[in-house]
């Protein structure tokens, strides 16, 4: 099996794994609410679910045009593109987990809702795709005959 395939099942399973954990919350098979309460505590998870959102997806989206990641894969192709994939797929996924964490345990959190929703969809755009490999370690650069 391929590095690419192994990040493909690697995000795959992220998604699953949220989605059993909003599954599970929803159902009430695991606790929600706990975290309420206190003004402090509540101002601090949406900081950190903010700067998750704004920081974490921004750079899970711009990751792979940062300077060390692009001259990586252009030095090492793939190799470095299954590297820098799996990097991506394990901060976007950071990202979803603990903003879904802070949702349900707070149950009052707009930010963490809202930031969550952001940051499901740019999960979206960071899926690993061999176009996306070819497109980044330059396999498409050699002119067609």
């Amino acid at each position: 099996m391929s590095n690419l395939r192994y990040n493909q099942l690697a995000f795959a399973l992220t998604a699953v794994g949220a989605a059993a954990f909003f599954a599970l919350c929803e159902k009430g098979v695991l606790p929600t609410g706990y975290l309420g309460g206190q003004p402090q505590v509540q101002y601090v998870l949406d900081v950190v679910c903010a700067a998750l959102c704004m920081g974490g997806t921004w750079g899970a989206l711009r990751l792979m045009r940062f300077a060390r990641p692009a001259a990586d894969l252009k030095a090492r192709g793939e190799a470095a593109y299954g590297r820098w994939a799996a990097v991506r797929t394990a901060v976007v996924g950071l990202c979803v987990f603990v903003e879904l964490f802070v949702y349900y345990a707070t149950l009052q959190s707009q930010t963490a809702h809202y930031a969550l929703m952001i940051s499901i969809i740019a999960a979206l755009f960071c899926v690993p795709t061999q176009r996306e490999c070819d497109t980044l370690t330059h396999k498409d650069d050699e002119p067609c005959d």
